[in-house]
This record gives C-alpha cells, structure tokens and sequence, in this order.
C-alpha cells in the first residue's frame, strides 16, 4: 500500500515546494484549456521529475473532451500515476484508463504501469464507487487510492460538513476502499483543504490514510499526523 499520508496539490502555475517533502505532488492540469497551458503543465511535471518527486497528473474530466490531450502531453516514463476527477460512469474511467494505457505504449512505458487515483466528488460517483472499483480489479492493477471530496458533495446536497449524512459518505468511501486494499484520502480539487489539528484527527479517526493539501507549509504536520502503511501487509485476495 502507498503511502498518501501528505499529497501536495500544486497548480502548473504556482508549483512550489517546501522543505518538507509530500508522499507525492497531485499536479492540477484540469484547467489546461490549449496548447500553452499543456506546454506549461509539461515544464512543471519536468520539474518534479527532475526533483525525483513522486508525481500525479490530475487530469481534465472525461467529460470535458480534454482528458486525452492533457495527458499526451504531460504524462512520461517517471509520472507516477494520473488521477481522474468527477466520474459520471465505469464507462468514462474504462475510457481513462484505455487513454493511459495508449498513451504508455506511444511513450514506451510498460502498460499497466502508471498509477490510476480515483476522485469521489459528487453523489453520482460515491454511488458508482463499488462498481468503478470492480471495473478496474476486472482489467487493471492501476488503481492506487481513493479520494473523497466531501466539500464537493456537501455542496450538492446543501449539507454542512458536520451533516450526518456526510459522515456516512465518509465512512463508506473508507469501507469501499479497505475492502480492495487500498487507501483513501480527504481531499478536495475546488477548495482548501482543512489542514488543523482537529480536522486532521477527525479523518485519521474515520480511517483515512491522509490528506490532499494545497499548502505546502502543511506537509510536515501531515507526515507526523498519519502512521506510514505497513510494508509486509499481503495482497487482497
């Protein structure tokens, strides 16, 4: 299992990090609308990679048409894995990963080797997550975690965030993914993420492994907060 105790979410314009250094950098290309943001976006992963950061490609929706050109792009031999935001459907994140697995083999990159992250962002999604789950333990080991966004879905339902219901959206999204061996993290793509010591405990409590943050400066106390996977767990069966 990964360790996802810190991921740092940088945007290709403002990628900055800190001394303390993230379980991986979630690179935010969803707003690369053409050419010029691509190339941009491109510089950065260059970046990381040359900083030896272990690094994600958040990749535009599927719906947005923009998936496939981002990631042409971006994605190279050391991207360590590309994640997929507001899935509607097992269709759209077969189509991510048929997209992947045809970008590995233009770039000679063995397929099935990048990492797949998947995004609970909306109640469509959170409803679809055992399926999307099985689709990819049916035809793919990408998969590598599991993030929930419950601002985004709280915002949907005009919920709070202490709201009963996203507490069962919360633990849900934990169950889902223990049950296949993998981690998930609080984590949201269209907000900052609560980073306080409270916040914190109160995910780590509900089982998550870690925490999307766009502040660098919070990285350090993220590493401390969550316990490191354990190395000799064996696979799921």
């Amino acid at each position: 299992m990964d360790a996802v105790r810190a991921l740092l979410r940088l945007s290709p314009d403002h990628a900055k990090l800190e001394k303390s250094t993230p379980d991986a950098v979630v690179l935010d290309c969803r707003a690369a609308a053409d050419e010029k943001a691509e190339k941009q976006a491109r510089r950065e992963v260059d970046a990381l990679l040359t900083a030896e950061q272990r690094t994600y490609i958040c990749a535009p929706p599927v719906a947005t048409r923009r998936t496939r050109d981002v990631l042409r792009a971006t994605l190279r031999p050391d991207v360590y894995g590309v994640c997929v935001p507001e899935l509607l459907s097992v269709d759209q994140l077969r189509y991510a990963d048929g997209v992947i697995e045809e970008l590995e083999r233009a770039a000679e990159i063995r397929p099935g080797l990048t990492a797949l992250a998947l995004w609970v962002d909306s109640t469509r999604a959170l409803a679809l997550l055992d399926d999307l789950l099985g689709a990819l333990a049916d035809g793919s080991e990408r998969a590598t975690l599991v993030g929930l966004d419950a601002a985004a879905i709280g915002a949907e339902l005009g919920v709070p965030a202490d709201s009963p219901t996203l507490e069962q959206a919360r633990a849900a999204t934990v169950i889902a993914t223990a049950a296949r061996g993998l981690p998930a993290v609080v984590g949201s793509f269209s907000s900052d993420a609560v980073t306080d010591a409270e916040a914190v405990a109160a995910a780590r409590n509900a089982g998550f492994r870690g925490v999307v943050t766009p502040d660098p400066k919070a990285v350090a106390g993220l590493l401390e907060a969550f316990p490191e996977p354990a190395q000799d767990e064996p696979p799921p069966k």
